[in-house]
């Protein structure tokens, strides 16, 4: 439906193998041959059926519902004007032992047991279950559906409207009795569903909070809750579901929590979930309240990890906070060391990796990560450590054959890690592309963008714009450049980000000059401009340069492209990005006539090309030489 662009803007723009399906409302003539599908053998007056298909006005389910409502015995005037009161209305016509039954069982949710209801339903009433179960898929009210308890049946709510309308006829305080008496059967059946005993629990506490009965047993209640949906978070995080992880962590560490340091370590978690998930203002919030708590109890190892999360995070917005991430985390890295804490550890030397000037340096300290983090049993941050080993191969000097096989490797043990398992065909896509391998960097790049949605990685989802951006630069499709970069770039002004928005804005740039739309063009160097100086850039192109040269100007094109050539010379061992200045440099020149000069700087740049391995690219230089 159109909405769900809105809800999930990253599925438009997933590659070229997406394809975009409108639904839209049903038509007239598709609502009658609808209605004459669900009337079966019955007739109804054209009056009655004129008024059906124009009150549903294209909606199959407000269409169905009125039919089986007529089916059992009303009449088209009868039928309410919205969908809600037209579920209410069907609902207070069936009889009252399966009114019960489906308020009962929309307790657990959209799905639910047969093991459940019998549970909540009081033992003298047990009686006549399995028929009123029964007469309740006749109606298509419910249906028959996957389990996830052994041995139970499950069924479905045939629409989730039939059960909000169910359940909010059910008083606060039966709601109350229900979730709970639900989590204690869940917890009985099976040990591993701690997010759905959690939320039954928290369930049963909030409204016994809105209720006013704020009595010890509801505060054992909430820390019940709290426990069980910690516990939930943690397995989320872990496996890298942050959509999952941030939902939960959120709910628990507002419920009321025991005595000791676990609190504060939920927030850490929580303040590294909201940045994946792109919510950069909410990670410094919550981090900040971490720090503070820590700080007032007086737990020097926690207060250090909130801050090391937070100095972090906190590069993402103010890259010019290198230098304090860098004392900081030699701090932490000396004082987690004398408190034998590996994770702690681990995390510091990420960061201390994170706010190095090179990515030789980068590399080495996120390799130290990856030793601590799997002295802690860490996976999470073993797989971030990892993933960052392979951006520093990919951006740094690392031998493009060299860097495949590394990550290939990775790739290759992930087990079941799809975070990781994502990061890594995102920077297999680059490295495949800059070997000319383009079909193949598609997919996998195309096929880690939706995993990452899956996951809710919005951050990472538009970061990455970086490498799908390069592979279609290289590819010599700087349309679908412009639609890759664009799109991360949006969602990085959005969120505040200023480590990978510039150079995607000089990518953009790039994409758009390749296009001859010099005046767009120079509008996103401009942006890309704007990068803190001493960050550590993806990209750098001298697209201004290029667009003065084409308008004429050659001193001034000629002096902005050299100096873009020694920054880049001086800032980074990013081989590709020096090759890429000295070859705007060089088509500067050309444009001025200036052919001798230009084939020196396209020779330097072939060269940087050849160590870096980047086929393509050399490619072009190589030709550009013998020209």
């Amino acid at each position: 439906r159109p909405e769900l662009a809105d809800a999930r803007p990253g599925w438009s723009a997933l590659g070229p193998n997406t394809h975009m399906l409108p639904l839209e409302p049903l038509s007239a003539a598709e609502s009658a041959a609808l209605v004459d599908v669900d009337q079966g053998d019955s007739s109804l007056p054209a009056e009655d059926r004129a008024r059906i298909i124009d009150a549903a006005g294209g909606n199959p389910l407000f269409l169905q519902q009125m039919m089986a409502m007529i089916a059992e015995g009303a009449t088209s005037v009868d039928v309410p004007p919205t969908v809600h009161a037209l579920l209410a209305a069907r609902l207070d016509r069936i009889p009252s032992r399966e009114r019960a039954l489906l308020e009962i069982a929309s307790v657990e949710g959209q799905v639910f047991h047969r093991g459940a209801v019998v549970e909540l339903t009081d033992e003298p009433d047990r009686g006549g279950l399995a028929v009123a179960l029964t007469a309740l898929v006749r109606r298509q009210l419910v249906r028959p559906d996957r389990t996830v308890v052994a041995g139970d049946d499950a069924f479905r709510f045939h629409h989730v409207l039939i059960r909000d309308v169910a359940y909010s006829s059910i008083p606060k305080s039966r709601r109350a009795e229900l979730h709970e008496r639900l989590a204690a059967w869940l917890e009985r059946s099976s040990g591993e569903l701690e997010a759905l005993v959690g939320h039954h629990l928290e369930q049963a506490y909030r409204y016994r909070d809105e209720l006013r009965r704020n009595d010890e047993r509801n505060v054992e209640l909430g820390r019940r809750a709290g426990e069980k949906l910690a516990t939930a978070a943690r397995r989320a995080f872990t496996r890298g579901d942050m959509a999952a992880a941030t939902n939960l962590l959120g709910r628990a560490t507002s419920l009321p929590s025991r005595d000791g340091p676990e609190h504060g370590e939920l927030l850490v978690m929580l303040g590294s979930a909201l940045a994946r998930v792109g919510d950069l203002s909410g990670c410094e919030r919550v981090l900040t309240e971490a720090v503070d708590n820590a700080v007032a109890v007086a737990d020097r190892r926690l207060e250090l990890h909130a801050r090391v999360e937070r100095a972090a995070w906190r590069l993402w917005r103010d890259p010019a906070g290198g230098a304090a991430a860098h004392r900081l985390a030699e701090e932490a890295i000396a004082q987690f060391g004398e408190m034998g804490d590996d994770r702690g550890l681990a995390r510091s030397w990420r960061l201390l990796a994170e706010s190095e000037p090179s990515w030789k340096a980068h590399a080495d300290g996120l390799e130290r990560a990856v030793s601590y983090s799997r002295l802690a049993g860490d996976r999470r941050e073993e797989s971030e450590a990892l993933w960052w080993i392979g951006v520093s191969m990919h951006f740094g000097p690392t031998p493009v054959g060299e860097a495949i096989q590394r990550c290939e490797s990775i790739l290759a043990e992930v087990e079941g890690d799809r975070t990781l398992e994502a990061g890594m065909r995102g920077i297999l896509a680059g490295l495949y592309a800059l070997q000319g391998r383009f079909a193949e960097a598609r997919e996998f790049y195309a096929s880690a963008f939706a995993a990452l949605e899956q996951l809710g990685l919005k951050l990472r989802m538009a970061t990455r714009r970086t490498i799908s951006g390069a592979v279609e630069l290289l590819a010599g499709d700087p349309a679908a450049a412009e639609r890759e970069l664009r799109w991360g770039f949006e969602r990085l002004e959005a969120i505040g980000e200023r480590i990978d928005a510039p150079g995607i804005a000089g990518q953009l740039a790039e994409a758009l000059y390749q296009q001859g739309r010099y005046d767009e063009a120079e509008r996103f160097a401009d942006r890309s401009e704007q990068a803190v100086p001493g960050a550590r850039l993806r990209y750098r192109f001298a697209v201004r340069a290029k667009v003065l040269a084409r308008h004429g100007e050659f001193d001034r094109a000629e002096a902005l492209a050299r100096a873009t050539v020694e920054l880049a010379g001086h800032e980074d061992d990013n081989l590709n990005m020096r090759g890429q200045t000295l070859m705007d440099l060089a088509e500067v020149l050309r444009l001025a006539g200036r052919t001798a000069r230009s084939q020196q700087y396209v020779t330097e740049a072939l060269a940087l090309y050849e160590r870096k391995g980047n086929v393509v690219s050399a490619g072009v230089a190589r030709a550009l030489v013998g020209r």
